[in-house]
């Protein structure tokens, strides 16, 4: 879930996000959240990815919070009074991540090679059955670079491992994501055709 619930007022926000969470245990499906709202992801996550310019600076379950080792995260939660999250998360992988590193041209050359900016630097993470992963960081971290690239919208390299089976080696995609469920921060423009 792309930051879904960004332009929604307070209440509706819990509502929608609480959906998520029963939908979670009803079902027993992992849900990645991206949000640049620690808050949420401290009510809402049991694990967290912490990115900064496309790098993650700290991982871990949502104890991290209390300890943290980055300065970065340290400046993020400062302010803010954070509860514990019970935990429901299964010992089964449902995604695995290994080395993904994503690029953006940067400039496009009519002659002579594009120049391309990275955005995600060697990301690993694991997401086990249950269990809802925190993805923060400020705008422009690579958080939906990070989304677009699991369901391959996106060219990587590196790996994706869904339910024990590596990205590269399912033919057709498209079948295999009936099973990925993505909900976008504003679904009209980022489903423009």
């Amino acid at each position: 879930a792309d930051e879904p619930t960004t332009a929604l007022d307070t209440s509706l926000q819990v509502q929608i996000l609480d959906l998520l969470t029963q939908l979670n245990m009803k079902l027993n499906i992992a849900i990645v959240l991206v949000t640049h709202n620690i808050k949420i992801v401290s009510k809402y996550a049991q694990n967290l990815v912490v990115f900064k310019d496309g790098k993650i600076v700290e991982k871990g379950d949502n104890s991290v919070l209390f300890s943290p080792k980055s300065a970065y995260l340290q400046n993020l939660i400062s302010s803010l009074k954070i509860d514990r999250l019970k935990s429901c998360i299964q010992d089964k992988k449902i995604l695995e991540v290994k080395n993904l590193k994503a690029k953006y041209i940067s400039k496009k050359r009519i002659f002579g090679k594009n120049i391309y900016t990275d955005i995600l630097l060697d990301i690993n993470f694991v997401l086990n059955e249950g269990e809802i992963l925190g993805i923060v960081g400020e705008s422009g971290s690579g958080k939906s670079t990070l989304c677009l690239s699991l369901i391959k919208l996106m060219d990587f390299s590196g790996d994706i491992i869904f339910d024990g089976i590596n990205d590269k080696d399912i033919r057709d995609f498209r079948k295999f994501r009936k099973g990925i469920q993505i909900i976008f921060q504003d679904p009209y423009s980022s489903l423009n055709p």
